[in-house]
């Protein structure tokens, strides 16, 4: 395969933009499966916990997990809808001609036949599915997706593959990348300059009462009494340093 050069210019390509977000993507996947991993023995034994420690590692690898099969769904839309179709025509003869060298770890993600609708359905959004029913009442439903610590390293094996060699075959888009990674975190969100930003603990505190009181205040208006409107997160926010 022959290597390609961006523009030198200040605007980043499209496929430059392409790399980063499966460059990106893939870090992060890799990121979840090592603390995932990292901490298999503590959180393969937590039947034989506390209570509360049990619901805590227990909420912790769901998390990471989903994360996985969240941002593995991202991957595959970058993958099956940006690269190549939505970068310049200059690099499309070149991209497909990878696509079909990296088809055997594409076809890996295509294993878990449920993957996609699990991410709609339980993951981002509201626990429906496409006509509506709730997913976790009436009828019992399977979704087919990666489960084991073995299963999420042989969907994660195949991102490496894909990634990695896209990164060979592209080595300035690939430079460039990385360079736009670097600043990243700056580019999309101004978040410096949000009023917002950094409150006092003090501040936080005073919010959460207003809001407390406003809430308890409409309750009782509206003849709820009955309903607390207090929070924990109030009594931890006030008690933490």
């Amino acid at each position: 395969m022959s290597s390609n050069t961006s523009t030198n210019s200040v605007e980043p390509s499209k496929l430059d933009i392409s790399v980063l977000t499966l460059w990106s993507l893939f870090v992060l996947i890799d990121q979840h499966f090592t603390a995932l991993f990292t901490y298999r023995n503590l959180i393969d034994n937590i039947d034989d916990l506390e209570t509360e420690e049990n619901i805590s590692l227990d909420t912790i690898r769901e998390a990471l997990i989903y994360q996985i099969l969240l941002k593995t769904c991202a991957f595959t839309d970058e993958w099956d809808q940006h690269l190549g179709l939505k970068t310049e025509p200059e690099y499309f003869d070149e991209i497909v001609r990878l696509k079909k060298v990296l088809r055997p770890a594409r076809r890996i993600l295509e294993r878990w036949k449920g993957l996609r609708k699990f991410r709609n359905h339980a993951i981002a959004h509201n626990h429906r599915d496409e006509k509506g029913n709730h997913i976790y009442l009436g009828n019992t439903r399977f979704y087919h997706t990666p489960e084991t610590i073995g299963d999420l390293a042989y969907l994660i094996f195949a991102l490496e593959k894909m990634v990695k060699i896209l990164a060979g075959a592209f080595p300035a888009q690939f430079s460039n990348a990385i360079k736009l990674s670097e600043n990243w975190q700056y580019s999309g969100f101004d978040y410096e300059n949000h009023p917002d930003k950094d409150l006092s603990k003090e501040d936080i505190v005073k919010a959460v009462e207003l809001a407390t009181n406003e809430i308890q205040a409409n309750l009782q208006k509206d003849n709820y009494p009955f309903f607390d409107a207090s929070s924990l997160y109030l009594d931890f926010l006030k008690n933490t340093p």
